[in-house]
């Protein structure tokens, strides 16, 4: 039966790909910095969204991926 040996990890490389997490500070009041006010107001929050894409631009985009697959081959999937 196969047996696995993992390769040992390298501590210092994964905390420069992921970072680590650090222990909660206990900071008194006098050392804690006043939160940034939201540069955002409610109005614009209940606002209609924005849409970043539209259903039909989707639509195009995977009709003409068939459409290659089907002139690639002769017929379609």
């Amino acid at each position: 039966m196969p047996t696995f040996i993992p390769n040992p990890i390298d501590q210092e490389k994964m905390y420069s790909l992921f970072g680590k997490i650090t222990p909660l500070s206990t900071a008194t009041e006098d050392n804690v910095l006043p939160l940034n006010q939201p540069k955002t107001s409610v109005r614009e929050l209940l606002d209609e969204p924005k849409l970043v894409a539209t259903i039909q631009k989707i639509k195009e985009y995977l009709y003409s991926c068939k459409t290659r697959v089907t002139n690639n081959h002769g017929s379609s999937y």
